[in-house]
């Protein structure tokens, strides 16, 4: 964008000051900011740029710099942050949530916008998911931002990258999480060789009907196949991207909790595997079940009479 009388960086920076300001949305820039030369004398500009300009910039965002915003907010936190400072040796507790954004149900210049589960009720808008430390540190990591129909269960692995980014990382190899994707890889393949073998089988069947069946399975068996080849993908590109940063980060006892919505048997799998200590609420009551059954006898420990308790190392549910 060219530079008339305010620069793109200096609409980028008043964008920023709306919100530490308490500017709930673009249009109250108008109104708060662009009169307060005060304000805007304090960031090194003459006056503040019209809204129409800010949300301009807004829209000339691309991937690219996005990025390098996220850069500079990680080069901010990393000189700032009282959470980095934090002593490797003790528990740092992160917490993880979701929540939903709303909007009109009718509206339809909400870009992405979708209808999901929000908070008590069914509603239109997105969802931001974060991860957060408390007391007495009170600062938030980051943020992901998705359509309202997005689960947070889905979401964990990334929250997990986004926390591993900004404190540190837990002691521990990513030996667990690769042999778990060479399973997957190793089901794949036996699928698509099923898959061949029915479709063989299918070429030399006589009646019409054994040959559609024949067909039919090889292509179920073909598709599931390529839908776990997909999942293989998908985390090894996390596996790689977790590698990455634990190889230049500093080691530190992360504690992470979360409600329900990140409890399912996947995300308990996926932490143990990473190495986290993490307090979760199953998703389901199945999961307890299924968990427990990994567990030696011998580790269980008696809490009260009828209940007994035991820590968990590494799951193997497939």
């Amino acid at each position: 964008m060219k530079t008339i009388h305010h620069s793109p960086v200096e609409k980028v920076i008043e964008l920023f000051v709306s919100i530490i300001s308490g500017c709930p949305d673009v249009k109250t820039i108008n109104n708060r900011l662009v009169p307060d030369r005060l304000a805007a004398a304090a960031w090194c500009q003459r006056q503040f740029a019209e809204q129409s300009q800010v949300s301009e910039v807004l829209h000339r965002i691309t991937p690219e710099t996005l990025l390098q915003l996220e850069d500079v907010f990680q080069e901010l936190f990393a000189r700032q942050s009282l959470s980095r400072r934090h002593s490797p040796a003790e528990w740092l507790v992160v917490d993880v949530d979701m929540t939903g954004l709303v909007v009109s149900p009718t509206s339809k210049s909400y870009e992405g916008a979708a209808f999901g589960f929000m908070q008590k009720d069914k509603g239109k808008g997105y969802k931001l998911s974060c991860p957060y430390i408390g007391d007495p540190f009170a600062e938030v990591l980051g943020g992901l931002f998705d359509p309202g129909s997005a689960h947070c269960s889905t979401k964990l692995a990334e929250l997990l990258l986004l926390i591993e980014k900004r404190v540190g990382s837990p002691p521990g190899s990513l030996e667990a999480y690769r042999n778990r994707i060479q399973q997957w890889e190793s089901k794949a393949d036996t699928l698509e060789r099923r898959s061949l073998q029915r479709e063989q089988e299918a070429s030399k069947a006589y009646k019409p009907q054994r040959k559609n069946l024949l067909e039919q399975r090889a292509d179920k068996l073909h598709n599931r196949a390529k839908l776990l080849r997909d999942e293989v993908s998908q985390a090894l590109h996390m596996a790689n991207a977790f590698q990455s940063i634990r190889d230049r980060n500093p080691f530190r006892g992360i504690l992470i909790r979360g409600d329900a919505g990140f409890g399912a048997i996947e995300n308990i799998i996926l932490l143990s595997e990473l190495k986290y200590d993490f307090l979760l609420k199953g998703y389901s009551p199945h999961t307890a079940a299924l968990l427990a059954k990994e567990v030696p006898s011998k580790q269980w420990l008696e809490f009260t009479p009828v209940v007994s308790v035991a820590e968990l190392v590494v799951c193997n549910i497939n």
